[in-house]
């Protein structure tokens, strides 16, 4: 249902219409499977590559600090990462993602480096563009 939802808007709304392959944020969750469906890996988008993502709204919990997101993101980063190393609440949305035929998927404690000042700075800035230029928020 979602699917025919997200199908339906991108073919008949003009902003969604016009927003329908926007540029990527600066990193994001390649979930498209890398070697099985049951990993992600998490990139650097080149400048201007532009693809359909979804983006998770959450709460950070009790559970992770960031730095346990920065060690899992850095340790992850441009290599398979296993799904089940994931919160439950990241592997679900990679989940719908995936059903949603969506490529890529942003999540801010893993795509933004947590314990980086001016990477955390620059991000933060940029997040009001990601969850607008997103297909979906999960």
């Amino acid at each position: 249902l979602a699917r025919s939802w997200i199908h339906k808007c991108q073919r008949n709304h003009t902003k969604c219409v016009n927003s329908s392959n926007p540029s990527l944020p600066t990193r994001v969750l390649d979930i498209t499977g890398v070697s099985t469906s049951k990993s992600v890996l998490i990139r650097q988008s080149k400048l201007g590559e532009t693809g359909r993502y979804a983006c998770l709204s959450y709460s950070w919990g009790h559970a992770w600090s960031k730095d346990s997101f920065e060690h899992l993101a850095r340790s992850a980063y441009k290599k398979p990462l296993p799904v089940s190393h994931l919160p439950a609440t990241f592997n679900d949305a990679v989940e719908v993602a995936r059903s949603l035929n969506l490529d890529y998927l942003w999540i801010d404690a893993l795509c933004i480096w947590q314990t980086d000042s001016i990477d955390l700075q620059k991000e933060l800035s940029k997040m009001n563009r990601y969850y607008r230029d997103s297909t979906i928020v999960i």
